[in-house]
């Protein structure tokens, strides 16, 4: 069996997992999901995976929380271990793992504030077997993939196709149909406050641009008001099968979305956010710099 390690407060971690588990076909076999999301109860699963939810009192319980892990791979007879983002865990709760348990670890990187999550304490981490590398990521962080993977590897995820309930449906097929205005989106799922400062973002630059556009928020926070009447809440997940069709996509720099607007960079505008451990502002430089790099190649 396999155990898929996403221990993350918010939807990202949940995303990406499926995500891996579609693309590396990981599914095939019974899989253990653990996460501490409280989102993962509302999120269907796909064939064979299985939800463990992590107790929130381990965080402040470094040794019953390795003995948890320890029984839970020993009792589901686990041979394989998929640790997402973060190496050693998000506490250091997979360091010094003991060796009688005969698995094979394997890491799932994406970019990482590295000089945050040092600060864990990195004190014998796991030996993977193959680091599968969704992003370019720091050049610490690299360099310790690299000494403590025996494989290095390049993961380009294909997200699964998104299971939407028949109300669903008809608003992705209809709404470009029925709104007379360019649409444009603002998709953030939380905290509200920074859902608010990309809608600001938004109708900022629509006054610029001497837009009058339909917004479509997409966020599972509670509505707020706002300054502007052509406005639509959806509380839709994924939010991708809107993309395509929107003339504009205003987002923060999650993994996800960056990932997901990878084709439609040209009307896709973004907020970096400060994180603790993901560094949306590397991200952004990121895209930024390649927009450049496009724009000059182009000009050429």
């Amino acid at each position: 069996m396999k155990l898929y390690y996403a221990n993350g407060s918010g939807l990202g971690h949940l995303t990406r997992t499926l995500a891996v588990i579609h693309t590396l076909h990981l599914n095939q076999e019974p899989v253990l999901l653990l996460t501490a999301s409280d989102h993962a109860e509302q999120m269907p699963l796909p064939e064979n995976v299985e939800l463990i939810k992590i107790p929130s009192h381990f965080a402040q319980n470094l040794g019953a929380y390795q003995n948890w892990l320890c029984e839970l791979i020993e009792y589901h007879q686990v041979n394989e271990v998929y640790l997402d983002a973060f190496p050693c865990g998000i506490i250091g709760e997979w360091n010094n793992f003991p060796d009688y348990l005969k698995v094979d670890f394997y890491y799932v990187g994406r970019i990482l504030n590295w000089q945050n999550y040092e600060q864990v304490g990195i004190q014998r981490p796991p030996k993977f077997k193959a680091a599968y590398m969704t992003e370019n990521v720091d050049p610490k962080h690299k360099r310790f993939v690299q000494i403590h993977s025996q494989e290095l590897l390049t993961l380009n995820l294909e997200y699964p196709p998104p299971t939407l309930t028949q109300k669903e449906k008809l608003i992705v097929n209809t709404l470009f149909d029925t709104v007379e205005k360019p649409v444009w989106l603002i998709v953030h799922s939380e905290p509200q406050e920074e859902v608010k400062q990309l809608c600001a973002y938004a109708i900022e630059i629509s006054q610029i641009e001497g837009v009058d556009p339909f917004f479509v928020i997409v966020s599972q926070t509670k509505p707020f008001k706002s300054i502007t009447n052509n406005i639509l809440w959806l509380n839709l997940y994924p939010a991708y099968p809107l993309f395509e069709k929107a003339q504009r996509i205003f987002s923060a720099c999650g993994f996800n979305m960056m990932q997901q607007t990878e084709l439609f960079k040209y009307k896709h505008m973004f907020l970096p956010f400060k994180r603790r451990y993901d560094n949306q502002f590397l991200r952004a430089k990121k895209r930024n710099f390649e927009q450049k790099k496009r724009k000059s190649i182009d000009a050429a």
